[in-house]
């Protein structure tokens, strides 16, 4: 039965009996507005739950999982039921777990690298935050972890990394040519070999210092430069 349907009829406003009924009415009005209010914040809740992109777990003082969101099964490839109840001390992956004992004592913490799952065979490159739980009286009742999967960023930072390996051993090995990078500043962050003996300077001296400070003896070599 709906609060609403609990009304008293209506009464003369100027009977005893009628002002307790309306005030009675107005008490159940504010009850049915209060719960249609806190339903549509748990439904609101629920939704970021299910819809988040990011993987979320929740666990309880054990540090045993209570809830999980879609994410984090298809990140790791194991339903729902089989992540429910996980003793999260029992990991494979050992390094996480002195992340996610820190919630259980108030800290929020964060985990950066490669993860191995337990229930399955997946390893992926993760990005979790772990922050406590709390209920009304301020007492921590667990906590929760939010997982991104960086795997794709990872790859993107390998290539780049590849990249600009190679392209410091081209500049290395570019014969004649003195190259040197600065940042808007004019403030040196990259200085080949050829550059050092053109400059008579050394590359761990020059990185970082100012092109003008290193150029001051050449005149106005510093226009000829691309910044």
């Amino acid at each position: 039965m709906c609060i609403r349907d609990r009304r008293l009829p209506a009464y003369g406003d100027e009977d005893e009996l009628g002002i307790l009924a309306n005030g009675f009415n107005s008490l159940l009005e504010k009850i049915a507005s209060f719960n249609e209010e806190l339903m549509l914040s748990k439904n609101k809740y629920k939704t970021l739950f299910e819809q988040s992109p990011a993987g979320i777990f929740v666990f309880d003082t054990d540090l045993r999982v209570v809830e999980c969101n879609q994410s984090i099964c298809n990140m790791i490839g194991a339903p729902k039921e089989a992540l429910l109840g996980v003793n999260l001390r029992e990991l494979r992956h050992k390094e996480i777990i002195p992340h996610i004992e820190a919630a259980l004592k108030g800290q929020r913490s964060k985990y950066y690298g490669l993860y191995e799952a337990t229930t399955t065979d997946a390893k992926i490159w993760s990005s979790t935050t772990l922050a406590p739980m709390y209920n009304k009286d301020g007492e921590i009742i667990g906590g929760i972890g939010i997982v991104e999967d960086i795997s794709e960023m990872k790859k993107y930072e390998w290539a780049l990394e590849e990249s600009r390996a190679h392209l410091e051993a081209v500049l290395e090995s570019a014969s004649g040519y003195g190259i040197l990078t600065t940042d808007p500043n004019l403030v040196i962050t990259y200085f080949n070999k050829e550059a050092e003996r053109i400059f008579g300077n050394s590359s761990t001296l020059a990185e970082g210092g100012s092109l003008e400070k290193l150029t001051g003896r050449f005149g106005s070599l510093k226009e000829h430069f691309i910044t």
